[in-house]
């Protein structure tokens, strides 16, 4: 079946318009926003390409189809990046086989229009945290599948059953479609909590889930723990299996209250295993166990216990200091016995159904897994020997996420990538297990992960705008469309057209006699030389010399004029950076002018951009170049100011140096020709984003022209280009009439939860969450259009007749107000949280904005106070109240 393609969000809007000033929509400024800067229609007519650039060059240079697959692809048509929830509806609907339910059909997302349409309703340009629930339901449902697969292949007795970490996302709809899409397929799929605050949010979600699905009751092996299962099914190997109820489990350091709570989530219902994560918990979990032995309840509403090991497996990751002997967490092989010992002595031992352990998160090399599960494979197998029922194994986190898409080939280390998938991985699990069941002859345990990086990571785009562009380095503004040498306008110097004059000089320098040149000062004679320089690095000069001919078809010897060799690039270079050095020297001397160093940086600028356009464009395959050329040609042009704060929404990328695929989302159709980094909006050095995935750099260091003669690339070379990271990112020319939208992907995990609101106090972005309807009732609970608006329809994106906007009065200002609205004929639901306002961010740094107002409205009123003071202060006060409920993020 064709599948749905949501090029527009909500339904047909009018194309917004600016008339003085202001915001329109068909007649009529918006009614909530009037100076809002007007965002793109979804449906306006694409700029025609002057160019034979295609979609196709521009998924070569970002790696779309590398780490993006099988949910981010291009939409040629439109030059955009479109989204599939579902990927290739793969491990979908009941047993994870293909849904043949004829509703749900393929839906694909235009993220521009989307994220287009959002900003229009929010009335804002701040940053959007845009997740799509169907991917990690798809992921989730995935990985299951993919381990139902290999319990068959290896012919092991027992199923897998995962849980989600909660520290990986805190948000409690995607938490409770995540377990309720457990419950609709039948994996029991569940949670896990390393804090209280974790551990209250867990059971919430849990309960919530437990009270709007069925379970029946059963017995977890050789104890008197519930655990639920419903109807039996049959898989596709012929095995009848019962559908379990979704595990809690609690792990992290716990006092008295955690372990309180624990117990009384058993209670209620919820199948709780507490992992003793250290010796000393075993003495409190006792003590709480003895209080609830003095009930009336029976001891089947108690938890069932885990013991969390610590594996001498180590790796080499990101992450690799956490594991081995030196792991934070975890009982050694002698406080594994002792524990065992107490447990024994108090007539607890039947508790024990559980190992887990944790070898590292993001673990790269798929080496490591084998290793940790040997041996953990064998600790399990001599808890069972010591007299333990046990029955489940919890083989923890640590399954990868290839986000530079080179499946392990970059040599970047565990933050980047790894070398195995899914399948891989759950093979080599369930193989380690069953070698010890047929050694050993112990019962095959219940397999159970705690994946959540895998899960989560491709369902979550951080979208934020390029606000403005700034040139790195002492370079100047080369316009759109210009050559090497561009008009000084910039410096505005107005002194009697001198950068004029340092222009056609530069274009066409007048020879001077040694006279002259002895009596120039010596910051004039500089400038000379270095405009000779730069003379000498015209492209016609260099094409010329390598013909050997005058520019006009003549043969000669001597090349142009008395010149008859090639421009030496390398040094070029050297002597720019050697004049430039000079000119800031005589600069601090004073000796110098403001003017003339201006235009020694303009033509530091001018030589530098000269000499990479040469190399570029007439680099000789078999010449090595120089190392100051190499490394300066690695360097990024242009800064691109993001209205984001990475340490908010991207705290990996400056806390561990994280590499996550960042590419515009729209004008995919345009070849990019800047090479930039971005700048965030802090006020602090490291905020920025300065290395990138390498997909596919050697796309852009070809010309269009270069591209049609070579337009087949081996795949031996395109692999070579995968091998490093890059410190720029080659993007657009930003334009008046657009914003431009950048997409930094697979940002689901932690990266919201770890952020700090602190830093400059910026705020937590809107959050944009998306999720397919479909008949049989699959996803989170989705709010309506009333009758009323849907007959009204979209007038406008922003329209308030477009939305159901709930705005509720809470501590949190308008953090809980939401819009919520569909697309793609009702199958697509969207619901907005808006972002903080300065309010909420003060709040979370322990400020209470009321009394602000109150210290800043203080002498309203003061009959001390002169009327015109009186005016001044009353302005103060309610420009001072609007800021504060106004965004943290730049709004234009």
């Amino acid at each position: 079946m064709m599948p749905v393609t949501c090029s527009s969000v909500g339904r047909q809007a009018r194309l917004p318009v600016r008339r003085r000033g202001s915001l329109t929509h068909g007649n009529r400024t918006h009614p909530r926003f009037p100076n809002t800067r007007p965002i793109a229609n979804a449906t306006e007519s694409l700029r025609e390409v002057q160019s034979n650039w295609t979609t196709t060059d521009s998924a070569e240079v970002y790696g779309f189809e590398t780490w993006g697959a099988p949910y981010v692809t291009t939409d040629a048509s439109t030059g955009r990046v479109v989204i599939t929830p579902r990927g290739d509806d793969e491990f979908r609907g009941d047993d994870n086989n293909i849904d043949n339910n004829e509703h749900n059909e393929s839906i694909t997302i235009d993220l521009f229009a989307l994220a287009s349409d959002v900003r229009a309703r929010l009335g804002s340009g701040g940053p959007l945290v845009v997740r799509f629930t169907d991917i990690a339901l798809r992921q989730a449902s995935k990985l299951h599948g993919i381990f139902s697969n290999a319990t068959g292949t290896w012919n092991y007795g027992s199923r897998y059953q995962g849980v989600f970490p909660v520290k990986c996302c805190h948000d409690a709809e995607l938490l409770t479609a995540l377990v309720m899409d457990g419950f609709r397929n039948k994996s029991g799929y569940g949670l896990e909590a390393g804090s209280k605050a974790e551990l209250l949010l867990a059971i919430a979600v849990m309960t919530r889930v437990r009270k709007e699905t069925t379970y029946q009751v059963m017995l977890l092996p050789e104890t008197n723990t519930e655990v639920s299962s419903g109807r039996k099914k049959e898989n596709k190997f012929g095995k009848h299996e019962q559908t379990p109820d979704p595990l809690l489990i609690c792990n992290g350091y716990k006092d008295e209250k955690y372990v309180r709570l624990a117990f009384a989530a058993a209670a209620s219902g919820v199948t709780t295993v507490l992992v003793l994560e250290k010796p000393s918990e075993l003495e409190t979990v006792m003590q709480v166990m003895r209080t609830s032995d003095d009930d009336t309840e029976t001891t089947r509403t108690t938890p069932a216990l885990g013991i969390r090991v610590r594996l001498g497996t180590t790796h080499d990751g990101q992450w690799g200091a956490t594991s081995g002997d030196d792991a934070k967490f975890g009982l050694g092989a002698f406080e594994v016995l002792q524990a065992v010992s107490v447990l024994k002595k108090n007539d607890l031992l039947h508790k024990l159904t559980l190992l887990h352990f944790h070898v590292g998160s993001q673990v790269s090399d798929i080496a490591t897994i084998k290793e940790a599960m040997r041996e953990a494979s064998q600790m399990y197998a001599e808890l069972c020997r010591l007299g333990a029922p046990m029955g489940f194994i919890d083989v923890g986190g640590g399954l990868g996420v290839d986000y530079d898409g080179t499946k392990g080939g970059s040599g970047l280390g565990g933050g980047s990538s790894v070398n195995y998938d899914f399948s891989n991985y759950a093979n080599d699990v369930v193989a380690a297990l069953q070698d010890v069941v047929v050694r050993t002859g112990i019962t095959p345990p219940v397999i159970v992960s705690e994946s959540g990086r895998a899960v989560v990571s491709h369902s979550t785009v951080l979208v934020f705008e390029v606000v403005s562009t700034d040139n790195r380095g002492g370079t100047v503004e080369t316009r759109e469309g210009g050559g090497a040498f561009d008009d000084l306008s910039s410096f505005d110097l107005d002194r009697d057209g001198t950068d004029e004059n340092a222009l056609e000089t530069a274009k066409n320098p007048k020879p001077l006699t040694l006279d002259e040149l002895r009596v120039l000062p010596p910051s004039e004679f500089l400038l000379h030389n270095f405009r000779e320089v730069l003379n000498g690095l015209r492209r016609e000069n260099f094409l010329h010399a390598t013909r050997g001919d005058d520019g006009l078809g003549n043969n000669t010897h001597k090349g142009l004029g008395n010149n008859p060799q090639k421009p030496n690039l390398q040094e070029a270079i050297n002597d720019s950076k050697q004049f430039r050095l000079e000119a800031d020297r005589l600069f601090k001397l004073g000796i110098m002018g403001l003017e003339n160093r201006a235009e020694a940086e303009f033509l530091f600028s001018k030589c530098r951009a000269r000499v990479f356009d040469i190399a570029k464009h007439e680099h000789n395959k078999n010449e090595t170049r120089f190392l100051d050329l190499r490394s300066l040609q690695k360097q990024p042009s242009k800064w691109y100011h993001a209205n984001v704060s990475v340490f908010r929404s991207l705290p990996d990328v400056w806390a561990i140096g994280q590499l996550f695929p960042v590419a515009p989302i729209h004008r995919l159709r345009e070849e990019p020709t800047t090479n930039a980094a971005f700048a965030d909006l802090t006020c602090d050095s490291d905020g920025r984003i300065d290395e990138f995935v390498a997909a596919g750099n050697l796309a852009t260091n070809r010309t269009s022209s270069q591209r049609a003669s070579q337009s087949s690339v081996s795949q031996s070379q395109s692999h070579s280009a995968h091998k490093h990271s890059s410190t720029f990112l080659t993007l657009h020319h930003p334009m008046a009439d657009e914003p431009y939208l950048i997409g930094a992907f697979l940002v689901g995990a932690y990266q919201e939860s770890m952020g700090s609101v602190g830093h400059n106090l910026f705020g937590s972005p809107a959050v944009v969450s998306v999720t397919a309807i479909d008949n049989g009732g699959r996803g989170v609970t989705v709010t309506k259009e009333t009758r009323d608006e849907k007959e009204k329809g979209v007038e406008g994106v922003g329209d308030e007749s477009s939305t159901q906007t709930t705005d509720t009065t809470t501590p949190r200002g308008n953090r809980s107000s939401q819009i919520t609205f569909q697309t793609c004929g009702d199958r697509v639901s969207v619901t907005v949280t808006r972002g903080d306002t300065n309010a909420d961010a003060l709040r979370d740094a322990g400020i209470d904005p009321v009394e602000l107002s109150a210290w800043v409205a203080g002498d309203v009123g003061n009959t001390t106070t002169d009327e015109r003071n009186e005016k001044k202060h009353v302005s103060l006060a309610q420009t001072y109240e609007d800021v504060l409920t106004s965004s943290t993020y730049l709004e234009r």
